[in-house]
């Protein structure tokens, strides 16, 4: 949709310390508006010193956000941990626990669905490792 944004996750966990090239192809829904091309060039040794590895932990922005009822939450652990996403109403009190659990490390998503709530502004708060971070939801019907 015009003026609409999207996030685009590229990740790359190779096995081995290695190059890896590809092509990121985006084509408008307006074939007027043509195809961009974005080059990826890169390689392990020059992202991780250890393959497969992270080195901080991380709650990135849940996609769609806003939402309508079901929003995709994305987080990274450095190292195995018990992991506790929760989601938080502006008042600071608990609506749901999203996950109570242990994680290995790498990338992870969690998908909230929140058809029982009412439109408003929303914390989805991410406890792991000795690390807490918290990003804003907002839930629009």
């Amino acid at each position: 949709e015009p003026d609409s944004n999207r996030t685009v996750w590229i990740i790359f966990s190779p096995l081995e310390q290695t190059d890896y090239e590809a092509t990121l192809t985006i084509e408008s829904n307006d074939r007027d508006q043509g195809v961009i091309e974005i080059p990826i060039i890169g390689s392990a040794l020059s992202v991780f010193n250890q393959p497969n590895v992270l080195y901080e932990f991380a709650l990135y922005e849940a996609y769609p956000n806003p939402f309508n009822s079901t929003t995709t939450i994305t987080y990274g652990l450095a190292k195995a941990a018990p992991t506790l996403v929760i989601l938080y109403d502006l008042s600071g009190h608990e609506v749901i626990k999203i996950f109570d659990g242990y994680k290995q490390a790498g990338y992870h998503t969690s998908t909230l669905t929140a058809n029982d709530l009412p439109s408003g502004l929303y914390f989805v708060r991410l406890n792991t490792g000795g690390f807490s971070q918290s990003r804003k939801l907002i839930l629009v019907r």
